[in-house]
């Protein structure tokens, strides 16, 4: 975004502009972009910052307002000066962890899509939980490469896990669990590495390293490495940014899918950009939530499942929901709140369904004899018993406690929905039958005899009439208890106290008919009551064994063994709709994948870099004839080596032996040797020349990387070109075991 704006005592315009750090420095002149511009835009962003650039450029004298109404935005932001940064803290709202750590604990997936710098997105990331603690990172990058097919090839950053908090970094000299120095950086570079089962545990000693809060709490080691093991291995997320995201959509299409499922972090994404991560995700099966606040969001917004808007501005109206409250707070309790609402509107149906198979199944049996339920059965039934259970069944709020792992069934065609409704329809076939047939053996028992005129008057009462409709109202009110399901997606029934009461009084109301009901209610209901009290209390047996063979087959049988035990158990993870489910379980079985380029450390370049040693180095002694040649590197450990050469030369001069006296001065040979020494420098490392005493001079020191040396497995030794009139000096399998028996074999060998 750019403005034009004139002082009073000038006589110019003056052109300001911000923006992102990488849009600014392609508008500004290069001549005006610092050198370390990159180094310090990395160092913000990896502490979360948002670094915003400013560049200005003064327009000429002849340009005056009326040629600023019509000057084109692209004559403007070109050419400009860059001024520097404008660094925003982008602090954590005090509920954002813990909200995205309840979502993480109930296997809801999160995901970061924004528009600032990859580096800021990572370290909010982290911050967040988002990226927990042993996470890789894998930063995908795309680039032109003529020798390809397409033009274009990915490659794979391996981010670390290290932060520049001193609170975070490991005492000088500790080790961390797996061995290695918690005080080196991350390679950089490193062509060896090959995939991230192949990355060195060395080389991600950042990510593992004991916090102050693990070693306080008294965990042991042992045990930090076994509960980073499972996350360690093949547990990585994906960040990448728009650019590279719309080059993986053009010319790599066939990996969007893998990206999608382990990606977290999407930086620099265009509106565009994130409506297609929404369309993407949904086409692999998953039910997205978007949340978002500004006008930018608008188009995710509206394309996902749940738009979620934090604000009252133009977000708003593209989404379905807006927050009150500008965080992500709302997002468990929709989460909830549809969970709630999909096991509600499922039991409401079962219900509905079973008690019209339970109803079926009486006038069935009575239609055996010819008889049926009669008018006002039917109407207490149906308008005091099923209308009443139905309108409070969705009263029951949501369950006020954390999000569970498991998620409801979204499908009525499912084992356990069609389970349920058998077992239960069988158990109310089977005891209404049982009634039916024990109610025919007592004594006082009266056969029901059918005529036209009994039909007529709606007199169809009899003691069969009387058995189904008790056992049936008994069954009725038991199917409504057991389908209104409490936690962990709905409160317990209790409290909702009008599902509870019409509960309650439906159930009096059913005992009063069944036990002594009074001559007036039998004569309105057209109920024929046995005269046995025996008999009647039998029913009340019926209703609760029925009451209890439901809970079993409801509570155990369907929800535990058949929804928990079974449900996943047959389930072909390939031919299944959700199809990132399959896409993870090849990502998992395929460690190999994806081919790691480089590792990047996040440890500013402020802070003192020690580089993480390589395994072989090659050691040469030359003689020096270059008195102006570099001193050796101050951070080198092998200043100690030198520094005790020199005090055993300081020695030799004050105690010469009398082989040094006796023997001319010889000119140094040239060694070469490869050095297995646990750690050694890698690089090359020069130290100047140290006289001594006596009239020796001591030799140029090179330490250098030798791979090929490494392959070989063998010691070369050379001799220098430059003393061929000396003896030559053979020297084989010359193994050094330490700097101190180092310095030693090279002065007898002189």
């Amino acid at each position: 975004m750019s403005v034009i704006t004139r002082r009073l005592c000038d006589q110019h315009f003056n052109v300001y502009c911000k923006g992102s750090p990488e849009m600014i420095s392609t508008l500004c002149r290069p001549e005006t972009i610092p050198l370390d511009f990159h180094q310090q835009l990395d160092i913000y962003a990896q502490q979360g910052y948002r670094v915003i650039a400013v560049a200005y450029k003064p327009l000429a004298t002849k340009v005056n307002y009326p040629k600023i109404q019509r000057i084109s935005r692209e004559k403007i932001e070109c050419d400009l000066e860059f001024l520097g940064f404008v660094i925003l803290e982008n602090r954590l709202k005090e509920d954002t962890t813990s909200v995205i750590n309840s979502l993480m604990k109930a296997n809801v997936r999160t995901i970061m899509v924004t528009g600032d710098n990859i580096l800021t997105a990572l370290s909010v990331a982290k911050d967040c939980g988002m990226v927990v603690k042993g996470q890789n990172v894998i930063i995908v990058n795309a680039r032109q490469n003529v020798m390809k097919a397409n033009g274009h090839e990915l490659y794979y950053n391996l981010s670390g896990q290290g932060s520049s908090s001193i609170e975070n970094k490991s005492p000088e000299g500790a080790l961390t669990p797996n061995g290695c120095g918690g005080d080196y950086a991350l390679m950089t570079n490193s062509n060896s590495v090959t995939s991230l089962q192949t990355v060195d545990t060395c080389t991600q000693t950042t990510s593992v390293t004991m916090s102050i809060k693990d070693i306080e709490s008294g965990l042991k080691v042992d045990e930090y490495e076994g509960s980073l093991m499972e996350h360690n291995l093949n547990n990585y997320r994906f960040a990448m940014t728009g650019k590279t995201w719309a080059m993986v959509r053009e010319y790599f299409p066939d990996l969007v899918p893998k990206f999608v499922t382990r990606g977290t972090i999407f930086a620099r994404m265009s509106p565009e950009q994130k409506q297609q991560l929404v369309m993407e995700l949904q086409d692999l099966g998953y039910y997205v939530a978007m949340c978002g606040d500004g006008a930018n969001d608008c188009g995710a917004l509206k394309a996902a499942h749940t738009g979620i808007s934090l604000s009252d501005a133009e977000s708003s109206v593209a989404s379905p929901f807006t927050s009150k409250n500008p965080t992500i707070a709302c997002v468990p309790n929709i989460v909830k709140e549809g969970r709630a609402a999909l096991v509600t509107s499922f039991g409401i149906f079962k219900y509905m369904a079973a008690y019209s198979l339970v109803q079926f199944a009486s006038v069935i049996i009575l239609y055996s004899i010819d008889s049926n339920l009669t008018d006002l059965e039917y109407l207490y039934i149906d308008l005091f018993m099923i209308s009443v259970f139905a309108f409070f069944f969705g009263k029951t709020e949501s369950y006020d406690g954390p999000l569970t792992k498991q998620p409801p069934l979204n499908s009525l065609i499912a084992l356990s929905p069609i389970a349920s409704l058998t077992f239960h329809l069988i158990v109310a076939i089977f005891l209404q039958t049982a009634g039916w047939n024990y109610v025919q053996t007592q004594p006082w028992f009266e056969p029901f005899n059918f005529t036209e005129d009994k039909e007529e008057k709606n007199d169809l009462g009899c003691h069969q009439n009387y058995t189904i409709f008790i056992i049936s109202c008994f069954q009725y009110i038991i199917l409504a208890f057991v389908f209104s399901k409490g936690a962990p997606y709905r409160k317990s029934v209790l409290s909702n106290y009008g599902f509870l009461i019409s509960l309650l009084i439906n159930t009096g109301i059913t005992l009063y008919m069944t036990i002594d009901p009074p001559n007036w209610l039998a004569d309105l209901m057209g109920l024929v009551v046995p005269p046995d009290m025996t008999f009647r209390l039998t029913l009340l047996g019926y209703g609760i064994f029925n009451f209890i063979i439901a809970l079993i087959i409801e509570m155990f049988i369907v929800e535990y063994f058949l929804s928990n035990k079974l449900r996943y158990k047959f389930h072909n993870i390939h031919k299944s709709h959700k199809k990132f489910l399959g896409i993870e379980n090849d990502l998992r079985r395929s460690p190999n994948w994806p081919p790691i380029s480089s590792l990047t450390s996040e440890i500013p370049s402020n802070i003192e870099d020690k580089t993480s040693p390589m395994s072989f180095a090659e050691l040469s002694v030359v003689e020096n004839t270059d008195p102006d040649a570099a001193m050796l590197d101050q951070n080198s450990i092998l200043n100690s080596f030198f520094e005790q050469y020199e005090e055993l030369n300081d020695v030799m001069v004050d105690h010469p032996s009398s082989e040094s006296k006796s023997s001319p001065e010889p000119k140094s040979p040239s060694i070469s040797s490869v050095l297995d020494i646990d750690q050694a420098i890698p690089g090359m490392i020069t130290h100047q020349e140290h006289p001594i005493k006596n009239g020796l001079k001591s030799p140029l020191h090179t330490i250098k990387e030798n791979k090929d040396n490494i392959l070989n497995g063998h010691e070369n030794v050379t001799q220098n070109d430059n003393n061929k009139d000396m003896q030559s000096l053979e020297m084989k399998n010359l193994e050094v075991k330490s700097i101190g028996n180092l310095e030693n074999d090279i002065i007898q060998q002189s």
